[in-house]
């Protein structure tokens, strides 16, 4: 009953709600990742990782996965890998360097996954400035294995604009001349 076209199924249309208005360069930049970047195919294992400021993104990614008819699991997570930069920042700020360890539930999840997809949006890039260098170290060191079993999948490392918050700082403008300052 369907037609499968490069892994997609021509799904007859269902009378459910539309989804969320989107911008379509977000459905365009979910279809050249799942397609080109990861060429995913069908019953391939991918982990979607990037914070809930990617909504749009996360869901347009879930879309593609779906017409490809591979299987998703999500992280809710920045670039440190334990959750969103600010989650990560109140960890490693309370945790001593000497206890942390290999996350052997995150490698097995990425030694399992057939592509991995991240992006890096930040709501606040200097979140974790305040984290100690040896804690950051230590923690580098602990996640090293499962950065390295994250790049032998299929992998795509994206950016996605996030708007700036209220944590977020101000960033400054560039000093301009105008003409009651010039000499």
């Amino acid at each position: 009953m369907f037609t499968r076209l490069r892994g997609r199924s021509e799904k007859p249309n269902r009378s459910f709600l539309p989804l969320k208005a989107m911008d379509p360069r977000i459905r365009r930049h979910a279809e050249i990742v799942v397609d080109r970047c990861i060429d995913l195919q069908p019953d391939e294992n991918v982990v979607v990782s990037m914070p809930p400021v990617a909504e749009d993104l996360r869901v347009a990614l879930y879309e593609e996965i779906g017409k490809v008819g591979a299987n998703p699991v999500m992280l809710a997570r920045g670039d440190r890998g334990i959750g969103t930069d600010r989650a990560a920042r109140a960890y490693l700020r309370e945790v001593d360097a000497d206890d942390i360890s290999e996350p052997e539930h995150l490698l097995k999840l990425f030694e399992h996954a057939d592509a991995a997809v991240v992006a890096r949006p930040h709501e606040n890039v200097s979140e974790q400035s305040d984290v100690s260098t040896e804690t950051g170290s230590a923690y580098a060191a602990a996640y090293r294995n499962v950065l390295d079993a994250r790049l032998s999948t299929k992998w795509c490392l994206t950016h996605y604009p996030a708007p700036p918050t209220r944590s977020s700082p101000a960033c400054p403008r560039p000093p301009t001349r105008s003409s009651s300052t010039r000499r």
